[in-house]
């Protein structure tokens, strides 16, 4: 889970600016690229004619496709399918001519991006933009909401009920994100600097800005598309390669080469279903394939111009009075605990027996706990009768909490023994106020009565102080 929710926000930090990327695709053929003969032997192998195509698309090519050279394919028995493949191909010939003759110049691919997007005069109307989208994973699905706006604040909010809330932003110095598992936290060194670069609203602009060491690797195939793959350094260590639709100039697929705790990664973006948005293009799908499935993400409604608050893209404030299930417990005041699980445990039934009175008092009641809901219920019937002696009978239940607070992590117990008891679980990741009294811990915040506070006491059943802080 964690490291899907690592995936996850690292997918927001360059979802929307226009800087998705990809894993590499390297072509394995030879320098001299693949030949006539080559694809003649793979077939006497026994290779089917849909491997050897794919070969093809993803290889660097030199055939010869003479008319005397499609005479002799097709007396050796080669498919009709293989010899159109094997024309369509680029020539490598023709590439090693007249200086890469055929394939434009860097900066053409990067001017005829940006028009493929709209050109820069439309780009620059826009001053914000605001994403619905929903992602889907592994058969789980989720929203996602992702804020931008000029010159380079970003902030985005994804949420499903299996992985929980993720979200993040930049505020135009500040880079933080925040989760349920890790907490919130500010992003430093290269993870700063790549949050800085995606978001940049007008990111498709200032690519030779953004990445002062760019290089044209020449011609990739994706599939049966051709992509002239581009090569950008940022000079903090990482790395990020751009494929540009040759037929269209618009980004297919990308790869950013970065650092991570897991070591280094490679993450990979396909970019697709293009549409236009008030006279610019934007992607509405886009597509992250790894080991254990795609992670898809499909935008549903783009506004753009729409008001956009700039506290949307401030680092959240944690206080006690606010509880957040991202707060960290390094964020904890002295006096605030944090609850983090409970459990209650039954453990005997009790009966008591009235004292001789002048009532006769006959009362049932049962009680259980399913999930953190008390469902209990009594009825009691007195007659005035001579004194007797009726039994009562109810369960005892004891209710463990675990805490922290900024030093320490503890459990806490008290026992409920009967419905009204002045006993209760914590709500995990809500925070409380506390005190100490002399070996019991009283919390506060808890309503009774006409919304009035109350404080509850515990037991401290165990502590140990936090390390490593």
């Amino acid at each position: 889970m964690g490291s899907l929710r690592a995936g996850l926000l690292l997918a927001l930090c360059v979802l929307f600016p226009g800087s998705m990327w990809a894993q590499e695709s390297q072509a394995d053929a030879s320098a001299d690229g693949l030949s006539n003969k080559e694809v003649l032997e793979m077939l006497k192998a026994g290779l089917s004619q849909e491997i050897v195509i794919a070969k093809i698309k993803s290889s660097r090519c030199a055939f010869d496709t003479s008319p005397d050279a499609l005479k002799s394919l097709k007396a050796s028995n080669v498919p009709d399918a293989v010899i159109l493949e094997m024309v369509k191909a680029p020539s490598l010939k023709a590439d090693r001519q007249g200086t890469n003759s055929g394939i434009p110049s860097l900066d053409q691919i990067l001017e005829e991006h940006i028009q493929s997007l709209g050109g820069k005069e439309a780009m620059q109307k826009r001053k914000t933009l605001v994403i619905n989208a929903t992602f889907e994973y592994q058969g789980k699905k989720g929203k996602m909401d992702v804020f931008l706006k000029a010159p380079n604040k970003f902030a985005s909010v994804m949420y499903s009920p299996e992985f929980g809330k993720a979200s993040e932003g930049y505020d135009g110095s500040v880079a933080w994100a925040s989760n349920t598992q890790t907490g919130l936290r500010e992003k430093t060194g290269q993870e700063l600097s790549m949050a800085k670069r995606s978001s940049d609203f007008y990111y498709p602009l200032h690519l030779h800005e953004l990445y002062p060491k760019m290089t044209l690797k020449g011609e990739q195939r994706l599939g049966d598309r051709r992509t002239y793959l581009v090569e950008a350094d940022p000079g903090d260590g990482s790395l990020v390669r751009m494929y540009f639709d040759a037929e269209t100039a618009l980004i297919a697929r990308t790869d950013t080469e970065s650092d991570t705790p897991q070591g280094r990664m490679t993450t990979t973006w396909y970019l697709e279903d293009y549409r236009d948005v008030a006279g610019t293009k934007l992607a509405f799908s886009r597509r992250r394939p790894s080991a254990t499935g795609d992670f898809i993400v499909s935008v549903n409604e783009v506004l753009r111009d729409a008001p956009v608050d700039d506290a949307a893209f401030n680092k959240p404030i944690v206080s006690a009075k606010s509880p957040s299930l991202a707060a960290p417990s390094s964020t904890l005041a002295p006096n605030v605990l944090r609850a983090v699980a409970w459990r209650g445990v039954p453990w005997v039934t009790t009966s008591y027996y009235q004292q001789q009175g002048s009532a006769n008092t006959d009362c049932t009641g049962s009680g259980t706990w399913t999930g953190d809901i008390w469902r209990g219920n009594s009825s009691c019937t007195t007659q005035y009768t001579p004194a007797q002696s009726v039994p009562i009978n109810w369960q005892h239940y004891t209710i463990y909490n675990l805490i922290e607070t900024s030093d320490s992590t503890m459990v806490l117990a008290c026992t409920r023994n009967w419905a009204f008891s002045k006993c209760s679980y914590l709500i995990p990741g809500n925070t409380f106020e506390f005190e100490n009294k002399n070996g019991k811990i009283g919390v506060k915040g808890h309503k009774v009565g006409k919304d009035k506070e109350q404080t509850l006491d515990f037991d401290i059943v165990s502590s140990e102080p936090k390390t490593g802080r």
